[in-house]
């Protein structure tokens, strides 16, 4: 976020009610003693005002609606809860940890003694990241993800952010909420994403393998087979180590392949070692299946 005068232009085209009259760094302290999401949308000039805020505020606002009681005791990190916050972006991020405050959560002790060793926990992916995420179709032709589409960016920040701070315990966990990350990056199509979520610990068999499921109803046997096996180039070498299947291979996958139509799918589970039960076989009859 770039760095923006403190002052706004006169508030004359939202009207002149009593506040759009005070100084907006007295604005800034009512809403940091306040502490209210609503706020800023008292009026047009008020979001006006606070969509302009720099990072450190931002950071401050966030610090103060953190909650100790659900931090303490390393029962929730205090950058997970952070990062809930759609205002906490990579400059709010670098400005939190310039807070004493924040760094206080690493080890809170209940009497307020700040401790010489701080350990924040590991944070968790939050949904927010991924909510929004969905295939990208221009006129009915698919549109390749690349490594700079959101969230990609920001991920990578956090992690490197989590490995360079000894401040922090580890990297954001990919498999947090079901490996939902995972999940929807599977929905999207989005392969790059996909790819970093699995080398860091994205799970594709959690909540019953879902993310494979959602990959066989797209027919999409390039996504089913990097959730089973992993990125098959990853090593960059002529010969692989073999490594063993991320993801075992079930009878319902085979007959949500038939039921969908995705005959190539079909031919890898079954490749795979998947035995079709009587009634797989007979969705796979009236699907086509040769």
């Amino acid at each position: 976020m770039s760095a923006t005068p403190t002052r706004l232009p006169p508030p004359s085209p939202y009207g002149r009610t009593p506040l759009s009259r005070l100084p907006v760094e007295l604005l800034y302290d009512i809403q940091l003693f306040a502490l209210s999401e609503h706020f800023p949308f008292v009026c047009k000039y008020l979001h006006e005002v606070f969509k302009r805020s720099l990072p450190s505020f931002r950071a401050r606002y966030i610090v103060g609606r953190l909650d100790r009681a659900t931090t303490a005791g390393h029962e929730r990190s205090a950058l997970t809860a952070a990062l809930l916050y759609p205002i906490c972006t990579q400059d709010v991020v670098e400005a939190l940890f310039r807070l004493p405050e924040f760094l206080a959560y690493g080890n809170f002790n209940p009497e307020g003694d700040v401790p010489s060793t701080i350990l924040l926990p590991a944070p968790d992916l939050p949904r927010r990241l991924f909510r929004d995420l969905k295939p990208r179709v221009r006129r009915g032709i698919p549109i390749p993800w690349s490594e700079e589409d959101k969230p990609l960016p920001f991920l990578q920040y956090l992690f490197d952010l989590c490995h360079s701070r000894r401040t922090i315990a580890g990297p954001p966990k990919c498999d947090a909420n079901h490996s939902y990350a995972l999940t929807k990056a599977v929905v999207a199509g989005a392969v790059p994403l996909v790819k970093f979520l699995l080398v860091n610990g994205g799970n594709p068999a959690a909540k019953g393998a879902i993310a494979v499921m959602v990959a066989i109803q797209r027919k999409d046997l390039q996504m089913v087979r990097l959730l089973v096996e992993g990125d098959l180039g990853a090593s960059g070498g002529a010969k692989r180590r073999r490594v063993p299947d991320r993801v075992v291979c079930t009878r319902p996958m085979l007959q949500r392949a038939a039921k969908v139509g995705a005959q190539d799918i079909v031919q890898y589970l079954l490749a795979k070692g998947v035995t079709p039960d009587m009634e797989t076989l007979r969705v796979m009859h009236s699907s086509g299946y040769q």
